[in-house]
């Protein structure tokens, strides 16, 4: 029975007594164990549904540090409350940082993750809110993706994308909102079951090019169960986005197809009449079916510069995230850092939005206004806990101070370090490393010293651990230091109207051979604006780094907006810099990875939308293979760009490697919500499991799939 339920600004498909995962807290959840994106598996949120895919097909490692899927814990027997499962759950651990997705639960505004507790640590109240004495929380928080527009609506300005539902014309048919629902599928394997591909089509008309507004579902796709057909497409260079749900192979309901060019999908009716050749593609069923069914929803898209399409996903928070888009719905997408040993994790939908906690911080910074900028106070994890009543911290929580999440459905999983191989360097920032106590130093070499007038608001400090800089930075801001097993850096760019910058370069050195690669390996929240975004810099100079760019060649890679949008989506991008000065406002030549260009013709490469795989606490794991010819880059394990560097510029021999981040004239940045309401003039990042090792070979490549493009090619 389908009924339509109105939220202010949000019209969702909803379906009576839709209870994905309808078991007991304690028991199975459903979840599957996650593994390397890398190898096929489904580790990550992936593009479209369950995320199976791999990006560049064939392309698969050596990707660098390997991986420890997750498992589901299904012995469990807890004080927490009884209440539905997850129906899906991946989780898979890097060192002791762990990489964990959901299939979003019908009504969910956040999710969190959080240590199993000991029971004398629960408290149950009448209303179902549970508090657990001296919890971290990290929630999902929302998405930072800029809005589609809807239906009929006005077009913004800049906007070329529009997502038609309701009261529309669909290529000579008028669709209504109850014409979304094509039927019912499940989210996971089973007997008598089908994986449904999606396929992302690679002309220069398979997606949006115009104002560069583009997301995982506005690439046209084609969906299959044809493990043979999906090969085909796989390498005609098609976008491999995994399985988007499970089809029964022989239910009541029929979903058709039909293209060339816009590939629409629709089932027996009045739509399948005015259609020229439907061809069958799957099948549905006319209702739900146990815990992990769930409806098959359709949006279509009406792209700018491209073909059209219709989209289908499993799920009505999917349909909410493929219609509306934009910085309003949550991420499907949590992290944890600083696992120890076996450790059971708890994963819960929540009914609010997590609150907001304050800045956390390495060190605590009293509030203060400074340059006419009113800056907040910052407060370590400790502090956090020793001011909330019951020891509650909510890492990441976006949303009003006052909200007071309830559970309403829950699994668990249990994860396990991975081993991390030799390196020449490696940082994972656990328990059972030395790691400085960068605030306590201070900063020891000569500037903004009396008498040095050769620096403005730029602090130093060199250990034999590395070298750490601030520029043009504002020093009642500047921490860094460990949180919670990873390296967490806030800094301010002077007056929220300067270029400022950060750099961390650890003491040993890299090699860059001719024959052999540089292989570097990060994590980070990768949420980029053209004003704020981490960079990984490889310089034939030493340290500091920024004050030998003019003395030295180096490459710089940083994730940053595409050509003609603000900050959405975001590219990975890598600069060639010989001799000569960097600053946010004088960068140096640069190109796109994972696009080339033909005479006038640009085409957008098989490879994952890296704004999907970022968020404010999300992190991406960056795996680059550099020699002084080429680079090879993969994000989350997935084949991600391979670029031909041009003839000069590019360091040799020995390298510094630094980790960065940029901070560009705050006050005039263009973010999105949670930024523009507590973060609009500092810099908030945090990395984990950083190394490098020279003289590694390339990574498998197949470049009939995802080529490796010219330097020329590529700009």
């Amino acid at each position: 029975m389908l009924y339509l339920a109105r939220k202010p600004g949000l019209v969702m498909i909803s379906v009576l007594a839709l209870a994905i995962g309808c078991g007991k807290s304690g028991e199975s959840s459903g979840a599957k164990a996650g593994t390397d994106p890398g190898t096929g598996g489904s580790a990550g949120s992936g593009a479209g549904g369950m995320g199976m895919g791999m990006g560049g097909g064939k392309t698969t490692g050596p990707i660098g540090l390997p991986t420890m899927p997750g498992q589901p814990d299904t012995s469990v027997k807890t004080k927490l409350p009884p209440i539905p499962s997850l129906a899906r759950v991946t989780a898979s651990a890097v060192g002791d940082s762990v990489a964990i997705s959901v299939e979003p639960f019908p009504g969910a505004l956040d999710y969190r993750v959080y240590e199993l507790p000991a029971d004398g640590d629960i408290t149950a109240a009448a209303d179902g809110h549970v508090t657990i004495q001296n919890a971290i929380y990290r929630c999902a928080g929302d998405r930072q993706a800029t809005p589609a527009t809807i239906d009929n609506a006005k077009f913004g300005q800049s906007q070329a994308v529009r997502t038609m539902v309701d009261d529309v014309m669909v290529h000579d048919f008028h669709r209504k909102l109850e014409d979304a629902l094509l039927g019912y599928v499940y989210v996971n394997p089973g007997d008598g079951r089908l994986p449904v591909y999606a396929l992302g089509q690679p002309s220069d008309s398979g997606d949006n090019l115009c104002f560069q507004q583009r997301w995982d579902e506005s690439r046209v796709k084609k969906y299959t169960t044809s493990d043979t057909e999906r090969a085909s497409l796989r390498n005609q260079g098609w976008r491999d986005d995994g399985i988007a749900f499970y089809a029964p192979k022989a239910g009541p309901k029929t979903v058709y197809f039909e293209g060339p060019d816009s590939l629409l999908y629709f089932t027996d009716g009045p739509e399948k009449a005015v259609r020229d050749k439907p061809a069958p593609v799957f099948t549905a069923l006319d209702a739900i079916d146990g815990a992990d069914s769930a409806p098959l929803m359709r949006v279509f898209y009406l792209n700018g510069c491209g073909h059209d399409h219709d989209e289908l996903v499993a799920g009505q928070e999917r349909f909410a995230r493929a219609r509306f888009q934009g910085d309003k719905l949550p991420l499907f997408d949590l992290h944890w850092s600083g696992i120890k040993a076996d450790t059971t994790l708890v994963v819960e939908a929540l009914d609010q939005g997590c609150p907001y906690p304050g800045v956390i911080a390495s060190a605590s910074r009293d509030a203060s206004n400074e340059d006419d900028i009113d800056y907040p106070a910052f407060q370590t994890l400790a502090d956090a806990q020793a001011a909330s009543p019951t020891g509650e911290v909510y890492m990441n929580g976006q949303h009003d101070a006052k909200n007071k999440p309830k559970a309403i459905a829950r699994s668990f999983i249990k994860v396990s370090p991975s081993v991390i191989p030799p390196m020449d360097w490696f940082a994972g920032f656990g328990p059972d490393e030395t790691v400085p106590d960068f605030n306590a130093i201070g900063f020891n070499t000569p500037c903004e010293l009396p008498g040095n007038d050769q620096c403005f608001k730029e602090y130093r400090q060199n250990t034999d651990y590395g070298d750490v800089s601030y520029n043009s930075s504002t020093l009642s801001r500047d921490t860094f230091g460990v949180v919670q097993g990873e390296l967490v850096l806030t800094y301010a760019d002077v007056g929220a109207d300067v270029g400022g910058h950060f750099r961390f370069t650890p003491t040993p050195k890299g090699k860059m051979g001719v024959d052999t690669f540089l292989h570097i390996t990060a994590e980070m929240d990768s949420y980029a604006t053209t004003r704020r975004y981490p960079q990984i810099i490889v310089s034939s100079g030493d340290v500091p780094v920024q004050g030998t760019f003019a003395t030295s060649s180096y490459i710089i890679f940083q994730p940053f907006p595409d050509s003609g949008s603000t900050n959405w989506p975001f590219v990975n991008t890598v600069e060639v810099c010989d001799h000569r000065d960097w600053e946010v406002n004088d960068q140096c030549p640069a190109v796109l990875l994972g696009v080339r260009k033909v005479g006038d013709k640009t085409t957008i490469l098989p490879i994952p939308e890296l704004s999907e795989h970022s968020g404010v606490d999300r992190s991406t794991r960056y795996d680059l293979f550099a020699s002084t010819k080429r680079i090879y880059l993969f994000t989350d394990g997935q084949a991600a760009g391979c670029i031909d560097f041009p003839p000069k510029g590019v360091p040799q021999g020995d390298v510094t490697v630094t980790f960065g981040d940029a901070l560009y004239h705050s006050g005039a940045d263009e973010v999105h919500t949670f930024h523009k309401t507590y973060q609009m003039f500092h810099a908030h990042r945090h990395w984990d499991n950083l190394g490098f090792k020279s003289g590694v070979p390339a990574p498998t490549w197949d470049e009939s799939i995802l080529p490796c493009v010219s330097w020329s090619q590529a700009q």
